[in-house]
């Protein structure tokens, strides 16, 4: 069982608030209310308001301002048999390299995406209620970004995960909404990503326990070094692959495209193609057998998602 998030609520200091686009509020009929929830909610905060000449109930759609507070750093000691586990529910997400070999540094930028009228006072109230931490529990790490129950969904963090330069332990993402940037993993041997809704970049180094799923966006991946494979490997929910593999590593990759979609890839002479058809296919290079890693790509979406190799 996956240990419990240890959560503590930090103060938060507005500092900035940047507006997205502003708009003047207009009354709608009640018909159209779905339509218009469905249509807006990404760019618009949606309010029930009156026209005021006919006293008809109705909503009102109005363009985004986002709110941010001061960031928040935090740190913690680093051994290599402590696991991390980084936890976001609404926010960008990046991990980088740290120069620090014996820490793990953890920078959170709290934001709120609220209606361009909304006062400020409100905002910083609803900002003042997400709670950021970095705390240990057993033998791992834990990053969590947690929005109390009837917050709006547009609370989150930005969040910046440096890695020590020592890092060899399990890294376990999930993520809800927003990009996920992973350009370090040091020697992790295990690389878990979930992601509900963004595009995901990211390195997995030499790690031997691959399980990345993109649901909802493009999926791109670069496998430094070629390591025996277990784990689900590299898929997408709606979205497209691109995965880059060493010239000289002795594996095989098994990539099939579900959706319409095809495989594309420039094979080098060194590689031997086995294709069933346009949408699935195994590369094996470097004289590779089954006793070698196979690593496997598989893109799904309600488009045409592509699975796009290079070497």
């Amino acid at each position: 069982m996956r240990p419990r998030w240890n959560t503590t609520a930090r103060p938060l200091n507005l500092r900035a608030a940047r507006s997205v686009e502003s708009s003047t509020a207009m009354p709608l009929p009640r018909l159209v209310r779905v339509l218009l929830l469905l249509a807006a909610l990404p760019a618009c905060e949606i309010q029930e308001c009156d026209d005021e000449e006919t006293g008809a109930d109705g909503v009102c759609l109005k363009s985004l301002k986002r709110f941010e507070a001061d960031p928040i750093a935090q740190s913690a000691e680093y051994t290599s048999d402590i696991d991390l586990y980084v936890n976001n529910p609404n926010g960008e997400l990046r991990v980088v390299r740290s120069d620090r070999s014996d820490r793990l540094e953890v920078t959170f930028e709290p934001f709120v995406l609220r209606a361009h009228d909304t006062p400020r006072e409100e905002a910083e109230q609803q900002l003042d209620e997400l709670k950021v931490s970095l705390g240990q529990s057993g033998r791992g790490l834990f990053v969590d970004v947690n929005r109390p129950a009837g917050s709006p969904g547009t609370l989150g963090a930005d969040v910046r995960v440096a890695l020590p330069a020592s890092f060899a332990s399990v890294l376990d993402i999930t993520q809800g909404n927003g990009g996920t940037r992973v350009d370090f993993v040091g020697d992790s041997p295990s690389l878990i990503l979930t992601s509900e809704n963004g595009d995901c970049d990211l390195t997995t180094g030499y790690a031997e326990h691959i399980s990345v799923h993109c649901d909802n966006g493009d999926l791109r991946a670069s496998v430094l070094g070629i390591a025996p494979q277990s784990g689900s490997g590299f898929s997408t929910g709606n979205g497209s692959i691109e995965l880059s593999f060493p010239s000289d590593g002795v594996f095989s990759v098994q990539a099939q495209a579900v959706a319409g979609g095809s495989v594309v890839t420039d094979v080098p002479s060194s590689c031997l193609t086995n294709a069933a058809s346009g949408a699935a296919m195994t590369v094996s290079c470097n004289g590779a057998t089954a006793l070698d890693p196979v690593y496997s790509a598989v893109a799904d979406g309600t488009g045409l998602s592509d699975v796009v190799l290079s070497f």
